[in-house]
């Protein structure tokens, strides 16, 4: 299972010596495995310019933890208080480069004036955002406030510049909370048209993206849990065990 080529876009990111291993198990995989699983058409496409055979690629999709789903509002109202967020507020899963950070924040700058908004990003920064007002850097999370945050969110974005699949769609999307996402990698083939798609290089876009969303939210969040049903742990054990079975008559 190859889930995604992060290491080798984005290697500003990633250790050298990730790298070089990532890309030493690369080269076992196309020399002696016979089937290859992936959780998108994009990491597929990304495969593929890399001279892996096709026929070898399957794509299984991924599904969130089942322990997803809308939270009480006293539950919401208490994390807030403990957290220190007061008002409405957009969620950002993910803090670096690759997950579009700066321009996120700038999207929020230029959204925020006549609203009482907050962003709250998820994930560890390296300073790089502190500072910045109106903007909450939480770090690592448990799942269970993770969920909570996704539930009282006005909007996630995620307006990411890769992601192999992008679990945090399907995560917000059983929670009730609208998406913004972007309309490249494989957000597009995760969304549907469950979530608001946008171009992540496009400022004018994000923000364009995530009022769109915060106008209709209802509507995005039952589009959402509809999509989300279309996913499951189980859906993804039953194609995995066919492909293995495939792979042992190769």
């Amino acid at each position: 299972t190859v889930h995604d080529l992060a290491p080798i876009k984005f290697p500003k990111e990633t250790p050298k010596d990730v790298i070089s291993a990532h890309t030493a198990r690369l080269d076992w995989v196309k020399k002696e495995v016979d089937r290859i699983i992936v959780p998108s058409e994009s990491t597929k496409k990304d495969l593929i310019s890399l001279d892996f055979k096709a026929e070898k690629i399957r794509v299984i999709p991924e599904a969130p933890s089942v322990n997803f789903k809308k939270q009480a509002e006293g539950k919401i109202a208490d994390l807030k208080k403990k957290l220190n967020i007061y008002g409405k507020y957009l969620l950002a899963v993910g803090v670096s480069e690759r997950k579009n950070t700066k321009k996120i924040i700038s999207a929020f700058e230029r959204v925020r004036p006549g609203e009482n908004l907050t962003l709250v990003l998820v994930g560890r920064s390296q300073g790089e955002v502190e500072g910045t007002r109106g903007v909450r850097v939480l770090g690592h999370i448990d799942e269970e406030t993770l969920n909570t945050l996704y539930s009282g969110a006005e909007v996630l974005v995620y307006a990411s510049l890769y992601e192999g699949f992008g679990l945090p769609i399907l995560e917000a999307f059983a929670s009730a909370c609208p998406v913004v996402t972007s309309n490249i990698s494989s957000m597009p083939q995760v969304a549907k048209d469950a979530a608001v798609l946008v171009d992540p290089e496009d400022i004018d876009s994000i923000v364009s993206g995530i009022k769109e969303a915060m106008k209709y939210k209802e509507a995005l969040i039952k589009k959402g849990l509809a999509r989300v049903k279309e996913f499951s742990w189980e859906k993804t054990a039953r194609e995995t065990l066919g492909v293995y079975q495939e792979a042992s008559k190769v």
